[in-house]
């Protein structure tokens, strides 16, 4: 489904029913893209990814720090062939998600067991500015959530 980013205004993106539980075996794509008047070449701007709610069924097994059930994944581009920004599950997530560019792909996908309230993210432009400070941040970011994520589940953290 395409989302046009603006930098005027806040799109939100909900997990199907959500505030209920989502189903099981869904999946729900996203393809967002930054609004046309401010899509240039080499443009400076970004897609600015912020999670107002986020409960997903958590992942079990410890010895797999990834979120094979359901789970929210994020692609720096228009489709899953783009490099990935993170995947989420359970209740982790990072604050804040920045493309890199002006796409942003976005996949839910669920399983067959366990439901939940699901998430409800919001999607804006912002300047770009110090675009490969954010991509740092943003990766950085991903891979601290999706580390903590990996340790809540072996009861670590």
């Amino acid at each position: 489904m395409p989302v046009i980013a603006s930098a005027s205004y806040n799109t939100t993106i909900e997990s199907p029913d959500y505030p209920l539980d989502y189903h099981n075996n869904s999946e729900c794509k996203w393809g967002v893209q930054i609004e046309d008047k401010l899509d240039f070449p080499f443009g400076g701007y970004v897609i600015k990814v912020i999670f107002n709610d986020f409960k997903l069924q958590a992942g079990q097994d410890s010895s797999v720090p990834s979120c094979p059930y359901d789970n929210l994944t994020f692609y720096d581009g228009y489709s899953e062939s783009y490099p990935l920004l993170g995947s989420y599950c359970g209740t982790v997530h990072p604050e804040v998600i920045y493309s890199n560019a002006s796409y942003l792909y976005i996949k839910f996908r669920t399983d067959s067991t366990i439901t939940s309230r699901g998430f409800r993210i919001s999607v804006s432009v912002v300047g770009a500015g110090n675009d490969s400070e954010h991509s740092r941040q943003s990766l950085y970011t991903s891979q601290v959530a999706h580390q903590a994520g990996a340790y809540e589940r072996r009861g670590l953290a």
